[in-house]
């Protein structure tokens, strides 16, 4: 998310936190969640803990999977739930503002791992 790396064992249960490397070295957490579940190479599924007051909606569920496709590899990345309210409707957008921060570079990354093969 943004310029976060995902800090985390990945052991069902134990914490998953994005964190900001600083310019003097030092890491700024931006966000806090759990592991739920973790198949390397098929799927990565965090619960997320929102702090904002902003919002009515403390906790959603962020997940990962891949899937075999004939020209590739799918990346599905879902997100939710995200109650009929105006704060959940803000901070979906708010996540989604995320999501397409870094869509345009998955595609780049896909296409250019697919023309090497």
């Amino acid at each position: 998310m943004y310029n976060c790396q995902l800090h985390s064992s990945w052991v069902i249960s134990s914490d998953a936190v994005w964190k900001e490397k600083n310019e003097d070295g030092t890491f700024t957490t931006h966000l806090e969640g759990k592991v739920l579940e973790y198949n390397p190479y098929d799927k990565l599924r965090f619960s997320i803990f929102h702090k904002s007051n902003q919002h009515n909606l403390k906790e959603s569920e962020l997940s990962f999977t891949l899937e075999n496709q004939s020209a590739g590899i799918l990346l599905k990345i879902e997100q939710g739930e995200f109650p009929n309210n105006s704060g959940g409707n803000k901070l979906y957008e708010e996540c989604l503002a995320g999501l397409n921060f870094v869509k345009d570079n998955l595609i780049i990354t896909i296409n250019e791992v697919t023309s090497i093969k």
